[in-house]
């Protein structure tokens, strides 16, 4: 392209630049001449902004800054086109970092513009808060008196909520004396400002939250709900503000209408509906809500109406019940093809149920009102009857059908009763049995049941928020299940997409979890809430998608397939797009995990391979730090970082390190790249050698890392994850086939558990001492937390697996010496936490020593409760039964069962004088002991509970 010279710039060439929206090339040239005074050239400037309007819109306008930025400085030698100039001026109050360029306009200039207060009022409503600053500033200098009127301050207080920059709002209740005082006169104008349907829902909710500190909002929730379209929000502002009875009549012009039609007509299906009706408190609401229903979808699904006097009397004072009612019911007819035949109508399901909102007065004044219309037959049936001459009606009451159809409605209405008890007496019969078996489990014990129900499996999988862990060391090889592996994205996790310019064109009603990055405004989407398998939910959103619906992914290695879908997901990046995009992300599928599998991942957690762990990261469209494992069985999902990617969050304040839980790390943080940090600001801080070093602020974190999980990424840090399976200390030889005799044992045995129970009296924090495979949580229903501890990690993941709820823990701990000197042990032992309740069922025998009494010590408190159960002398004689055994001899106990071992096993006797001699030592008292007598197994062991004194 020619190059232009100061003095002879062809400004036709520029104009076409402009023209053919070629404004970078345009701009590139007018930055290069010197800023030009003649006025013919105004109308390029007027058509630069006109063309700058329909740019790709960005935050306040961010994209415009550097057009907006050589505009001016040509427009800086204007002094007469000031109608021009007020629209550039207008132009950079709307841009992000406008102030910038006003900075450098000299205030002459400014001063001269006509109607600055209008200019200011649009600043207060669409410029972020340095602008506003700015022309705040320069109000004071003009000296404007209004600005200090009630009347002035209440406009501001709109037009501030009005605008998208938090900053602004939070900048004048900071700085303006008493602006707080005028919110409640004017909160009904606030709200409407508020409830942009270019604001998210989440921030609508934020500032309604801040100005419920200066006003009673319950006294306006009518109007707050009637300005949204939105479920959530309504759903939420009911949850706070909802605290007396709604209004239920709204104006709409010159009508009233019921606030529960535009409810109704926000909620998108019957789930919404049983939700919203179940927010409601009063028995005229919900009669109310389902009639809106009624009037509105024509049925009330299973809804009913409650019988409740406050009912009668709304409606009698209500004429607009009756005129929707009728509206309805002719539309039913017309509509439905029943114009011809009256009388059908009668038959509609929900019709009986929505008749019982009127009481037989409302129907006689409305019969005597509408009697001549076409849906009075409607009402005939559920009416008793009365004599003609007793009533002033229309004509149509007097025909002899009145009489016909009350025998007719006692007939259908015997029958119906009839029906119905039919109905419930084989829904109360056969409705146990078909849900047991829908919920059935999978057993082996018959051919037919070994998958066990649809149901089942689908509840087992069905969508869920629960975050995923960390992957435990040999872990992995117990997965010998179907799974999905997906790269891990580093974004930030998301429900919803709250654009409505998304590409492809979708909308989700349904929740979804997606990873959002923000670099590339992409929707990583990975599952969403519909009632299907996880597969399904899967190979639906692939196939929603037009770049994945028919791609077919042959990789042989999962790097191969990694790679191959990278590429797909680069093709569909390069396509134009306007406000954000979406993309179902790849879960690639494995049967289980093979050797070669397995060593991949461990290799990754290892850090070993660094070329490996940087083409996971780094090397592809989107940046990574790990995998995630998704069990198809339902179970919950694995994180699996890098162990220099098993970062930390914790806040600084007061010149130290603390987590949530305000313990301090100074003695592992190192600034290594002497950052300066703010107080209360929370950091991702990385490992590097056992130290900890700050390196980014997590600004979309409110609240550091627990302990807990601060604590086991440490540890988990210092893992080396092992190739080798390791030995299983509780070895199963084969599946565990319970025959007469192991069954009456494990039933006996769970009855000595459930006596001991009785001793303790509140279930609340439980410490389970070799807690195995976590089978005691089975007797407990409510508890606030479980804590189980064991020295086998393949009964520790087998227990994760089963109950993978987060109020319960597992720990890898040696019992019989000191717990946090345990060489890899998931988590520290945290002593300051005391236990209430504790349980060492089977297993005190493999750690009863006196560095276990003295931690038992630490972590309990005086009144808590010690339930264990040990070998009894009974076992001086042997008992044998089922090829199994179990003796006493040289101070051991040798035992055998068989359907169990591989092999003799033994371990330290205790008797009872040992025991005691520990109780005394640590300040424990017995308060109840218990042999039972069932003529096996269960009789050679004593329980004891325990009380620290």
């Amino acid at each position: 392209m020619t190059q232009f010279q100061n003095h002879s710039v062809n400004f036709t060439n520029i104009y076409q630049l402009v023209n053919n929206n070629f404004l970078d090339e345009a701009i590139n040239l007018l930055d290069g001449i010197k800023p030009f005074k003649n006025p013919r050239f105004v109308t390029i400037i007027i058509d630069f902004l006109c063309k700058i309007n329909y740019l790709q819109p960005s935050y306040k306008k961010k994209n415009r800054f550097i057009y907006l930025q050589v505009l001016t400085k040509h427009f800086l030698v204007q002094s007469t086109h000031l109608e021009q100039f007020t629209d550039l001026i207008q132009q950079i109050n709307l841009c992000n970092f406008g102030q910038k360029i006003l900075k450098i306009i000299p205030d002459f200039k400014i001063n001269k513009l006509k109607n600055q207060e209008h200019i200011f009022n649009e600043v207060c409503k669409y410029s972020t808060l340095p602008v506003f600053l700015f022309w705040y500033n320069k109000t004071k200098s003009y000296g404007w008196t209004h600005l200090n009127t009630p009347k002035y301050k209440e406009t501001l207080l709109i037009y501030i909520f009005a605008n998208n920059d938090d900053r602004v709002y939070k900048y004048v209740f900071k700085n303006f004396d008493k602006i707080e005082t005028y919110v409640d006169n004017i909160a009904q104008d606030i709200l409407i400002s508020i409830q942009s349907d270019k604001r998210s829902i989440k921030h609508q909710l934020r500032r309604i939250k801040f100005i419920s500190q200066f006003t009673d909002l319950s006294k306006i929730i009518n109007s707050i709900i009637i300005y949204s379209n939105n479920f959530t929000f309504i759903k939420n502002i009911m949850k706070y503000y909802y605290n007396k009875p709604l209004d239920l009549n709204i104006k709409d012009g010159t009508q009233n209408i019921l606030i529960t039609d535009h409810i109704v007509n926000v909620l998108e299906n019957f789930n919404m509906l049983k939700e919203f009706y179940d927010l409601l408190k009063t028995s005229l609401e919900k009669n109310i809500f389902v009639f809106s229903i009624f009037t509105i979808h024509n049925t009330i699904n299973n809804f009913n109406i409650i019988p409740c006097p406050e009912t009668s009397k709304y409606i009698k004072n209500n004429s607009i019940i009756f005129k929707s009612f009728n509206l309805c019911i002719n539309s039913l007819i017309i509509y439905d093809s029943l114009c011809y035949n009256k009388d059908s109508i009668i038959n509609y399901d929900c019709i009986s149920k929505i008749i019982k909102i009127f009481s037989q007065e409302d129907i006689i004044n409305y019969i005597g009102i509408y009697g001549t219309d076409m849906c009075l037959n409607i009402f005939i049936p559920y009416v008793k009857y009365f004599p003609v001459q007793d009533i002033q009606l229309s004509y149509v009451l007097m025909n002899k059908n009145i009489k016909y159809n009350k025998i007719l409605f006692y007939l259908r209405k015997f029958i119906r009763r009839k029906c119905s008890e039919r109905k419930m007496k084989n829904h109360i019969r056969i409705q146990p049995i078909l849900r047991e078996l829908r919920a059935l489990k999978p057993n082996n014990t018959k051919p037919v049941f070994n998958r066990g129900t649809d149901k089942y499996h689908l509840d087992k999988q069905k969508f869920n928020n629960v975050p995923p862990y960390h992957l435990y060391p040999n872990q992995i090889h117990n997965m010998n299940y179907q799974i999905f592996i997906k790269e891990k994205s580093d974004g930030t996790l998301v429900k919803r997409i709250n654009s409505r310019l998304v590409y492809p064109n979708i909308i989700f009603d349904e929740e979804i979890k997606a990873e959002y990055i923000e670099d590339l405004d992409l929707y990583l989407v990975f599952d969403i809430d519909l009632k299907m398998s996880i597969q399904d939910r899967y190979s639906y959103l692939r196939n929603l998608h037009s770049n994945t619906r028919n791609f077919v992914n042959k990789g042989r290695t999962i790097k191969d397939r990694i790679n191959r879908e990278r590429e797909n997901l680069k093709l569909f990046l390069q396509e134009d797009y306007e406000s954000v995009r979406w993309y179902p992300k790849a879960n690639f599928y494995f049967k289980f995990i093979d050797t070669d599998l397995h060593n991949w991942i461990v290799n990754i957690v290892n850090d070993i391979d660094k070329d490996l762990n940087k083409w996971l990261c780094n090397d592809g469209p989107v940046q990574n730090d790990g995998l995630i494992i998704t069990p198809l069985t339902g179970k919950r999902e694995i994180k699996v970082k890098p162990k220099n990617l098993m970062t930390i969050d914790l806040i600084y304040k007061d010149n130290s390190w603390f987590d949530r839980d305000d313990y301090c790390y100074d003695d592992i943080i190192m600034n290594k790249n002497n950052h300066k940090f703010d107080n209360n600001t929370i950091w991702r801080l990385y490992p590097e050698d056992n130290l900890y070093i700050p390196k980014e602020t997590r600004f979309d974190k409110t609240r550091p890392n627990p302990r807990n999980v601060v604590s086991n990424l440490i540890n988990l840090y210092k893992i080396t994850y092992q190739i080798e399976i390791p030995e299983e200390i509780y070895y199963n030889k084969k599946p565990f086939d319970n025959n007469f005799i192991w069954l009456k044992i494990i039933q006996d045995n769970a009855k000595n558990i459930k006596y001991q129970l009785k001793n303790h009296n509140f279930i609340s924090n439980i410490l389970d001492l070799g807690c195995g495979k976590g089978k005691i949580l089975e007797y407990f229903r409510n508890y606030q937390s479980y804590y189980g501890i064991d020295y086998d990690s393949n009964v520790l993941i087998s227990a994760f697996n089963k109950y993978p709820n987060n109020i319960n823990r597992f720990n890898y701990i040696n019992l019989s010496d000191e717990w946090n000197s345990t060489r890899n042990k998931w988590c520290d032992i945290d002593f300051d936490k005391k236990y209430q309740n504790l349980f060492a069922i089977n297993s005190l025998m493999h750690f009863c020593t006196d560095t276990f009494w003295e931690q038992l010590d630490k972590i309990s408190q005086s009144n808590s409760i010690f339930t264990f159960n040990l070998v009894n002398d009974k076992g001086h004689t042997k008992h044998t039964f089922d090829k199994s055994y179990l003796y006493i001899k040289d101070d051991y106990v040798h035992y055998y069962f068989e359907q169990v071992h591989n092999k003799e096993l033994k371990e330290k006797y205790i008797s009872k004088e040992n025991i005691q001699e520990y109780l005394d030592k640590y300040n424990w008292s017995i308060i109840d002991t218990h042999t039972s007598n069932n003529s096996n197994l269960t009789d050679y062991y004593t329980w004891y509970t325990v009380k620290r004194i």
